[in-house]
């Protein structure tokens, strides 16, 4: 078998969101598929993706070592070379005709626990709107949701600083009250807190008990994380825009994080994410794969926890459009909390190419800098 082309698709999902997904092909009709979701890069990662074809085209997905080190350009190369590797997994899982976590060793769960995440569905920001998200998930068979009330709030500018974290916090207090006390309430800083302001809120959030503390501070100081997880005293997660094991290691050293939250798009894909998997096991932590993406990386995200001893959960993005799960025949139905790991031969997951013909790529009014994710 010899790979023929890689292509890329960029599919239009919501004023906020593009899904950038690969197609690499082979010479005995097998295609491959994978995941390189960028907000706000999409023409970069194409470029990149364009880039790296010679290392792939003419080589054996079966038999050629396909692994490579990223080149320079951080997390566009980061997130071309997951999506590769993504594709390329899917197409050895389609050869030998199993699921990719068999390749794996086998799953050691059949059914995944999963939380939802609602931020780039919300349309007006309201207490309201927070509320009515937060319920209708509950109501779908969800047992944990995320939110990220503080989106509004930038430490670095001084005006209105307490009107907005009063306004997150009462967002997060009001999402606790309506769906009670035994559904998991995860909170998403998005690295928006300097360390006494983080200290801050999470004093304000004590009450309403918030699962994890997600994203708090700036991943560049290891030992600040540290030091604010032993002071304020909650389960703190993070790490989904780190590139590699080796950028993941301060934080272990320094035990600056309970969760490690890699995603399998900016990782290294799923060979990235299984050797990063093996240092944060090592050190005693628990992990919990980013997947605030499309339906390709969700499959790839599915396989790899099913196979994690230290796997607790898993993000599920709430649907941002009324047809973005007709995409794909991924069944991300949730009963009691969980999803159903896919059984199918590869990801276990086709695209509707038609549609996403229909809805192609358009400029998002907010971006990744934005941190609306």
């Amino acid at each position: 078998m010899i790979i023929t082309d890689i292509k890329t698709k960029v599919v239009n999902i919501s004023e906020y969101t593009n899904w950038m997904f690969i197609l690499v092909t082979t010479d005995e009709g097998i295609i491959g598929l994978g995941e390189s979701t960028l907000d706000g890069c999409e023409d970069a990662v194409v470029h990149a993706i364009n880039n790296l074809k010679e290392k792939y085209v003419g080589k054996n997905p079966i038999k050629d070592k396909l692994s490579f080190t990223f080149p320079q350009g951080g997390m566009i190369y980061a997130a071309a070379i997951s999506g590769i590797d993504i594709a390329l997994w899917d197409i050895r899982g389609k050869y030998f005709n199993v699921p990719i976590y068999q390749l794996l060793g086998g799953a050691v769960r059949k059914e995944l626990q999963v939380y939802a995440t609602f931020n780039r569905s919300l349309k007006t920001r309201t207490i309201d709107e927070f509320v009515q998200t937060s319920q209708l998930l509950v109501d779908k068979g969800f047992n944990a949701v995320k939110c990220a009330p503080f989106d509004d709030f930038i430490w670095q500018k001084p005006i209105n600083k307490e009107q907005y974290l009063e306004r997150g916090v009462n967002r997060f207090k009001a999402i606790r009250q309506a769906i009670g006390s035994n559904i998991e309430l995860h909170v998403d800083n998005h690295w928006r807190f300097d360390y006494q302001t983080a200290v801050k809120v999470a004093d304000m959030l004590r009450p309403f008990n918030p699962f994890w503390f997600e994203a708090p501070l700036s991943e560049n100081n290891a030992k600040e994380i540290a030091k604010l997880r032993k002071d304020c005293g909650f389960r703190i997660a993070g790490g989904e825009m780190q590139t590699s094991s080796e950028k993941i290691l301060p934080l272990l050293y320094n035990n600056s994080l309970d969760v490690y939250m890699p995603d399998v798009k900016y990782i290294g894909g799923i060979t990235g994410i299984l050797k990063t998997n093996s240092l944060i096991e090592t050190f005693g932590k628990l992990i919990a794969p980013h997947n605030m993406t499309g339906p390709v990386a969700t499959a790839a995200s599915m396989h790899v926890s099913a196979c994690m001893k230290n796997f607790i959960t898993l993000e599920n993005h709430h649907d941002e459009s009324e047809w973005s799960k007709e995409l794909s025949d991924l069944d991300t139905s949730i009963t009691n909390g969980k999803m159903k790991l896919p059984t199918r031969a590869g990801l276990g997951v086709n695209l509707n190419i038609d549609l996403m013909d229909k809805h192609p790529y358009k400029k998002a009014k907010i971006l990744r800098n934005n941190m609306l994710g």
